[in-house]
């Protein structure tokens, strides 16, 4: 395992705004659903996994932004953190 790639994709997908954006969406979103009410633990996992699917396709989203980097032009830095010479 390449430590020093796996902390700079870390603190790269930290800063992004995608997933806390995400994470923060989802929050209100399930803030909003159960304010008036008491969970009924019978549906709440539906609920809950239905608000989370948001978050999994922003997550998604960042995985396959992050992996396409390479491909596109002005990003050496990932380059960078990789032992050996990439061809």
């Amino acid at each position: 395992m390449n430590r020093p790639l796996v902390w700079f994709e870390i603190r790269r997908m930290a800063r992004s705004p995608l997933p806390s954006g995400a994470a923060a969406l989802c929050l209100g979103l399930r803030l909003a659903a159960t304010w008036e009410l008491a969970p009924d633990m019978s549906v709440e996992p539906v609920g809950t996994s239905g608000a989370m699917l948001l978050l999994a396709a922003a997550m998604m989203l960042a995985a396959h932004l992050a992996t396409s980097r390479d491909g596109r032009g002005g990003m050496p830095e990932t380059l960078g953190a990789l032992p050996g010479r990439c061809a």
